[in-house]
């Protein structure tokens, strides 16, 4: 599904966060991708009322943006899993228990597609002995995977 995010900070002194997004239904899998639509705006300023409208507007371009990024990793076949798994794991340098986090969901979301890669990470990021720092990390990395297919 579809939609825009807004957040505010709890007591009004940070900011307000405003982006695109989609969640998939069939699970808790979660990712964190790079959104072109989206903006951070301090509560003293008054952009946020001036550019709101334009983030709402833009938002379903963003949102094509990552449906088109999801159809391409199911049309992007790999052939070695584990040297692909190994390859990720060195470039986004994840710490030991991370890369256990992975090797533990693999075998959950196992298939011949960047779309089961990228579950992978984002499966792992729900392992219980992951601190919430680790489980993050995983959903950018399974975000970033995503927006690396071309």
């Amino acid at each position: 599904m579809p939609g825009v995010s807004i957040a505010n900070s709890e007591v009004g002194l940070s900011s307000l966060f405003v982006s695109a997004f989609i969640l998939r239904l069939l699970c808790t899998n979660g990712f964190i991708t790079k959104l072109r639509v989206s903006s951070y705006f301090r509560h003293v300023s008054a952009t946020v009322l001036e550019r709101l409208q334009e983030l709402l507007q833009n938002a379903p371009l963003e949102l094509a943006r990552q449906q088109t990024q999801l159809r391409l990793s199911l049309d992007s076949q790999v052939t070695n899993i584990a040297a692909t798994l190994e390859s990720f794991n060195r470039q986004f340098q994840l710490r030991q228990l991370e890369q256990e986090a992975v090797a533990r969901a693999w075998p959950y979301e196992e298939g011949g597609n960047m779309f089961h890669v990228v579950n992978a990470y984002s499966r792992a990021a729900q392992w219980s002995a992951l601190t919430a720092e680790s489980s993050f990390r995983l959903q950018k990395v399974a975000g970033a995977i995503l927006e690396m297919l071309k």
